[in-house]
């Protein structure tokens, strides 16, 4: 084969592998940025249904609602429509008794207003019966500023299509053909990704726009620098082979095409008592001529040997993309993955005839190779350790050594640097994994995780008819504590809470960092005489601490205190908010 054939064969695996690697990235980019929208859409829901939660539970004497950032105004109205009492925005004179929003209660018991424009903030007004039936609590709405997620856009679009963005400065928008339609799934427009996300009040929606082409870039920045170095390998790879190639063998096939076209070119037998020196100096010619000429099938030999391995290696790393990629997909586990790759270098060359990989607590190895090798040193063995992301892999290869070169130790290393680089990979995909379900300063469960884990519980307590328990723990004065003895003293006390959670608990149960100094506990299978023990030992521990901490603490149990996650937590808030009380 000749070198100029090799050329259209590398690019083209190249280019499949650059195509291959960044289509697999954007989707999956494109399924993180999808799971972020899912849980700020869910989170912006409870938001809004704690509203309606909050002014439904208004009463008239004493009324002393707490007005916040997100609710600047309350007003309290009897059945009547007169205004009983207002406080903040809203005015005690209006009467509501012909409004859309005293009908609307009246009939259905809850109302949500369409988003209206106040001084150039977006503003929603909701109400709701009271929870004794006798009056209407109304409540003007501030939808408190998210924060920007990921270069995104968020908009509250209400039934008729038009949105405001809730994320920097509030811009309004029509979304009325986007609402019209309900896309389901994220879809590019006019160089933005729209998402459309329901929400359980009212008929409103999120739509979240996310500018394309940036979003592009920072997929392509870190794949295609990747690859370029990749494709510099090939490239200096065969500029070096086709310089040789050059420069010594088209000579000698130039030569050899003239000579072969000389028919009488060929020795001159002389008698052996001739002694003619024209004629030995021609025999040695052509003696040379026959030397030049084996010495040049030796090299095309070794072209064509090495234009083979670099195919073959490019048709490896192409497998090997999509090899990985089963792996990134969650198809196939890293360990069998490995064992393939393993497998196809095995069959790359006669002159591999063993190979072993050992990384974290996995050792895999194949052929002549054995777990002793990774330790031991042979001539005819290579040892590569390598760096990934936090962890090091170790590769032992073993060689045939009368068929070993150079040029293979090269390419066969090419291709460990290949499989440490996607190890590295998954290794970043397990820490933004973990990030997700595990807070930061504590080590604990987040609260989303928590609530998943419970419901699965609660579930498999229901179909085995057994128990489970709640404890719900507060910080009692954190804030002071934060002022008297420093933000980097509270963050000691929050991580020695969350080890003297873990240290009196089972493998089984269940906890989280529940809010910015509350924890919440899930006991499974236990009832609370068993719990309240529990807890004793985690409160004594605590009090272990250098400085005096106070906790508070609700419990509940399923199914005597409700048979749902939201009750259970609804029951253990209002025991923490009159803890002290009773």
């Amino acid at each position: 084969m000749k070198p100029k054939v090799t050329v259209p064969l590398v690019l083209s695996a190249l280019f499949l592998l650059i195509c291959g690697e960044t289509y697999v990235v954007y989707n999956y980019r494109i399924h993180d940025l999808n799971k972020v929208q899912s849980s700020t859409a869910k989170y912006f829901s409870n938001e809004f249904a704690n509203f309606l939660n909050v002014i439904s539970s208004f009463r008239l004497t004493p009324f002393t609602p707490h007005l916040t950032n997100e609710i600047r105004g309350v007003a309290l109205v009897n059945l009547e429509g007169d205004v009983v009492s207002s406080y903040g925005t809203l005015n005690s004179k209006t009467s509501y008794k012909y409004s859309n929003i005293y009908k609307f209660v009246s009939l259905k018991g809850k109302y949500i207003s369409l988003l209206h424009d106040k001084n150039n903030v977006p503003s929603i007004t909701i109400a709701s019966k009271t929870i004794d039936g006798k009056y209407i609590a109304i409540a003007q709405v501030f939808p408190s500023t998210l924060e920007k997620i990921k270069n995104s856009k968020v908009f509250l679009v209400d039934g008729t299509g038009f949105g405001v963005s809730l994320s920097g400065t509030p811009i309004w928008k029509n979304f009325t053909s986007l609402i019209a339609h309900k896309k389901i799934h994220m879809f590019i427009k006019n160089g933005s990704i729209l998402n459309v996300k329901d929400t359980n009040f009212g008929k409103y929606d999120l739509v979240f726009e996310t500018s394309f082409y940036p979003f592009l870039f920072s997929i392509l920045k870190i794949q295609f620098i990747y690859l370029i170095l990749l494709f510099a390998a090939f490239l200096i790879s065969y500029a070096l082979f086709y310089m040789d190639y050059r420069k010594k063998v088209v000579p000698i096939l130039k030569f050899a095409n003239f000579i072969n076209g000389l028919k009488t070119f060929k020795k001159y037998e002389m008698a052996k008592s001739e002694n003619n020196f024209i004629v030995n100096k021609y025999n040695a010619l052509v003696d040379e001529v026959e030397k030049r000429s084996r010495e040049y099938g030796e090299i095309v030999e070794s072209l064509t040997e090495t234009n083979s391995e670099l195919t073959n290696v490019s048709n490896l790393l192409v497998e090997f993309s999509i090899l990985f990629n089963d792996v990134k997909g969650k198809r196939k586990d890293l360990e069998s993955a490995l064992k393939i790759a393993l497998r196809r270098m095995l069959d790359f060359s006669k002159a591999v005839n063993g190979l072993g990989v050992r990384y974290r607590d996995l050792t895999i190895y194949l052929g002549t190779v054995n777990e002793f090798n990774f330790e031991r040193v042979l001539d005819n063995n290579m040892h590569v350790e390598l760096k990934t992301d936090s962890e090091k892999v170790k590769f032992v290869v073993n060689f045939d050594r009368f068929m070993m070169n150079e040029r293979l130790r090269e390419m066969v290393k090419m291709l460990l640097y290949y499989i440490t680089s996607f190890i590295s990979m998954q290794e970043l995909a397990e820490k933004s994994d973990l990030s997700a379900r595990y807070d930061s300063l504590t080590g604990l469960l987040t609260r989303q995780e928590f609530e998943r884990l419970a419901i699965r519980e609660i579930l498999r307590a229901k179909r085995e008819n057994s128990f489970m328990t709640l404890i719900m723990m507060d910080i009692d004065g954190m804030k002071e504590f934060n002022d008297k003895y420093g933000h980097f003293n509270g963050d000691v006390l929050l991580k020695f809470v969350a080890k003297s959670i873990t240290s009196n608990s089972r493998i089984t149960d269940i906890a989280c960092r529940y809010g910015e100094d509350e924890f919440l506990l899930c006991f499974v299978g236990m009832r609370k005489p068993d719990a309240m023990v529990k807890w004793k030992g985690i409160a004594s521990k605590v009090k272990t601490f250098k400085y005096d901490v106070n906790l508070k603490h609700a419990i509940a149990s399923y199914p005597v205190d409700g048979e749902n996650l939201e009750s259970l937590l609804a029951k253990l808030d209002e025991t923490i908010k009159n803890y002290g009380n009773s």
